[in-house]
């Protein structure tokens, strides 16, 4: 894979699949092909980086050109490597419990939900073995920033064990899947150390994948395109796995074959606010360094423009970079000598504004970028309202991601399951290659699991808020049972608190207090007894009766 890559905008806009003719087909190629794809992940991870515009990119004068950008354009605002890194931590950010249980005793980022003990240690040591606490959140990264990543069953015969392995989606030449999204065939290139020279020189590796019915996976591999054996004995073999041992997640699913980058819809705005701050952030130095000119005088010897004394050496700027440190100055003929500043008015707070409104704009669309409790968006600080809605909005966005990472994991894990399975590793046996997409190694990711940590004092507030709710709908007539169904409790849970000691002395006390307000029965009342009436107070004379609740007396 060749580091040199030519921008094109056609790579950076996808095209629509279900319309006829060379066009469309040729604009779904541009987005999809090899080429177009390597080019755009360059792209993306040169906007996570922060240095898009610094032409250490053969593709960055183009792309500036060709989106009519500023010539000393800066990674200024550019929320790319916030968002990205948000849900790299979200989807699946935190702890992993690397015993794969299910959240309830060990706070987990992948809780397994019920299973049997045999599955449930089959998915820990696959963890274990894939050192999975870290890959993870370098699958999710890869996910947000390019939009795809790949995750690949990786067979050790020789060492007896299998591992999840995360592959960069540029690595990806091309790819064929059925109707399931499983991918029947694949070609994979990158860089690898040349075994035949052996003098520390890349070589292109490759790697092709091909599921063959009845028969299992046809592997080749080629060296600089040519066949070769990089298992030390031959450059094709087949191995009789039922299935390609690898997954696609894509990120943001919009319904082509490759997916999209969380950064992807709004790249443009993004260009358009780093481009104005740029300029805006040029003639402010302008007008702290204004250009001059002199009349009266003669140049002098350095042409006709003065220069920041220090440049020169191994670190000085680049030519680009001297020209915007540079004042020039002006010089005219005038009997009498005078200097006049020479800079175009700009109304910076108008500008200012400007910006900042481009930069509320992107937040609109990114929730995420406004959930933080410490700091407020662009255009102030965010309002404990603000802030919640910002939070549902950006919790939404993650569960909407985590269906196509959750689906896939299982699906890989699945397959490594029925691998180690029928090769008898530890911890695997009674699996095979029959149970891979059985009920034997189905298992499910807890979707309850939080997107944010909850606060100390957000879950007293809830809990609060809880059982107040729980207060008003006793007094409804609605029982706690019913009201915590509602709330969507696990049975068990519910059970445990109703069956409680404290609960059934609270339901006695409530039941004390109601026959309290209403009085004996009529039964244990005799005939002319003293209280006169079954409220148990003695009745007003003047053809009145006592209202119990109020304590008052009322007309008959």
């Amino acid at each position: 894979m060749t580091a040199l890559r030519a921008f094109r905008e056609a790579y950076m806009t996808a095209g629509m699949e279900g319309f006829e003719g060379d066009r469309a087909f040729s604009a779904i190629y541009d987005f999809e092909g090899s080429e177009g794809r390597g080019t755009r992940y360059d792209v993306l991870w040169a906007y996570y980086q922060g240095n898009a515009y610094r032409e250490l990119h053969k593709w960055a004068r183009k792309m500036k050109a060709d989106y009519g950008l500023y010539t000393y354009i800066r990674d200024i605002y550019n929320p790319a490597n916030r968002i990205c890194n948000f849900h790299q931590t979200h989807i699946w950010g935190g702890h992993l419990d690397v015993e794969a249980g299910d959240g309830s005793e060990i706070p987990t980022s992948l809780p397994i939900a019920d299973v049997d003990e045999t599955l449930r240690t089959a998915i820990s040591q696959l963890w274990k073995w894939s050192r999975w606490g870290v890959k993870k959140d370098i699958v999710t990264l890869y996910g947000s920033v390019f939009g795809d990543v790949f995750i690949r069953v990786v067979d050790m015969p020789d060492r007896k064990l299998v591992y999840l392995d995360r592959v960069h989606p540029a690595w990806i030449v091309d790819i064929r899947k059925n109707e399931l999204e499983e991918i029947t065939y694949y070609e994979m290139a990158y860089t690898r150390l040349d075994p035949v020279r052996n003098d520390g020189s890349g070589v292109l590796y490759t790697e092709k994948a091909e599921l063959i019915e009845d028969t299992g996976v046809l592997y080749s591999t080629f060296r600089n395109n040519q066949p070769y054996e990089w298992n030390g004995e031959d450059f094709e073999w087949v191995v009789d796995y039922p299935f390609i041992p690898m997954v696609h997640v894509k990120h943001n699913d919009v319904g082509l074959d490759w997916g999209w980058s969380e950064m992807f819809p709004k790249l443009s705005t993004f260009r358009e606010l780093d481009d104005q701050a740029s300029k805006l952030g040029d003639q402010i130095r302008k007008m702290v360094d204004s250009p001059w000119m002199f009349t009266g005088i003669k140049p002098g010897r350095s042409g006709g423009t003065i220069t920041i004394e220090g440049l020169g050496g191994e670190n000085s700027p680049t030519s680009s970079e001297i020209s915007r440190e540079e004042t020039p100055i002006l010089y005219a003929h005038d009997p009498q000598a005078r200097a006049y500043p020479l800079v175009s008015e700009l109304d910076i707070e108008a500008a200012l504004m400007n910006v900042q409104e481009i930069g509320t704009e992107i937040e609109k669309s990114y929730p995420e970028l406004r959930t933080s409790m410490k700091t407020g968006s662009s255009s102030g600080d965010v309002s404990g309202r603000a802030l919640l809605l910002a939070r549902q909005e950006a919790e939404d966005k993650v569960y909407a991601r985590r269906v196509n990472y959750d689906t896939m994991l299982i699906r890989a894990q699945r397959m490594a399951i029925a691998i180690a399975g029928e090769a008898r590793y530890d911890g695997f046996t009674g699996f095979g290659y029959a149970d891979w997409d059985g009920d034997k190694t189905d298992h499910k990711l807890r979707t309850d699991r939080h997107v944010f940590k909850p606060h100390p004092s957000e879950s007293l507030d809830q809990a609060r808020q809880l059982w107040t709710n729980a207060s008003l709908a006793e007094r409804a007539g609605v029982s706690l049972e019913i009201y915590l169904k509602d709330m969507q409790w696990a049975p068990d849970r519910i059970k445990e608190i109703i069956n409680s000691e404290f609960y059934k002395m609270y339901l006695e006390g409530l039941a004390a207090q109601v026959e309290s307000l209403q009085g004996p029965s009529t039964d244990d009342l005799g005939e002319g007894d003293s209280r006169g009436d079954i409220s148990g107070r003695a009745a007003p004379s003047g053809g009145q009766d006592f209202d119990v609740k109020t304590n008052k007396s009322r007309e008959g």
